[in-house]
């Protein structure tokens, strides 16, 4: 399935215009996709696939990177260091190389950023885009991005406890702030919404989420009277973490991939 956006928001995430004045753009230049003229912001076209011409020149839109990676504990994800910590962690964007970052940087497709966070402890699927807007919709609450764990417990569960668990997770509950004095600092009070719990033994199981707090997963299980000893996600939306990636690992997704995780 073609990944298709905008015109007009491509033409003003790549700066040839701004948003209020892409119908005078396409009015002054011969903006053509495939052949066809485009005098319409609305049009949607596929940057992978599509032949574009701007005034009979071939245009050099490129279309954003999107990449998946099965990201390996102890890294963080940003872009610079945070001079509050004591130690010197490794950056995730350490392991993409620098070819790739020219690339975005040559055809203006923006920086290359995390898709949401996930902690230095924690492993698992990691989305790296250029896209702006892309990362925006997903992470933003109303999107309601599920995004599944899987998590090792550090005291196995009986299976009242197992019932107990799961249909506190079902219901929802709410989980007290937290002060401490690391770079974590303050961490608010919330009720968290329903979520789905399933176990696969007595200290293993999966969560699926719809939301992205500051340390949810394991605040959650906290709450519930255990603690998080591994931590991985496999899950966003339809997309599931390539088992073929090691920790550490990336690839670039496919049009079908950068779809599943918006539907």
């Amino acid at each position: 399935m073609p990944f298709l956006e905008r015109t007009d928001v491509i033409l003003a995430r790549r700066g040839f215009s701004t948003n209020k004045k892409i119908r005078r753009f396409l009015q002054r230049n011969v903006f053509e996709v495939n052949g066809i003229r485009i005098l319409t912001g609305g049009t949607r076209i596929n940057l992978f696939e599509d032949s574009i011409t701007i005034n009979g020149i071939p245009s050099d839109l490129r279309p954003d990177i999107y990449i998946m990676m099965n990201k390996k504990s102890g890294c963080i994800c940003s872009n610079n260091r945070d001079s509050n910590l004591k130690t010197n962690p490794p950056l995730v964007f350490q392991d993409i190389p620098q070819e790739l970052k020219d690339e975005a940087e040559k055809f203006n497709l923006g920086t290359l950023h995390t898709v949401g966070r996930l902690d230095a402890d924690t492993e698992g699927l990691l989305i790296i885009t250029t896209n702006g807007d892309y990362s925006h919709r997903i992470t933003i609450p109303e999107f309601h991005c599920d995004k599944t764990y899987y998590l090792k417990l550090k005291n196995p569960c009986s299976e009242e406890e197992q019932k107990e668990y799961i249909k506190k997770c079902s219901e929802g509950f709410f989980i007290e702030a937290e002060h401490n004095y690391t770079s974590a600092g303050y961490k608010p009070a919330f009720t968290c919404k329903p979520s789905v719990l399933s176990f696969i033994s007595s200290d293993e199981c999966t969560l699926t989420i719809s939301e992205g707090k500051f340390h949810q997963v394991k605040r959650m299980i906290k709450t519930l009277g255990n603690h998080v000893s591994y931590l991985k996600r496999t899950v966003m939306g339809n997309l599931h973490l390539d088992p073929a990636l090691l920790p550490g690992q990336w690839r670039h997704m496919t049009q079908e991939e950068i779809l599943s995780v918006l539907k």
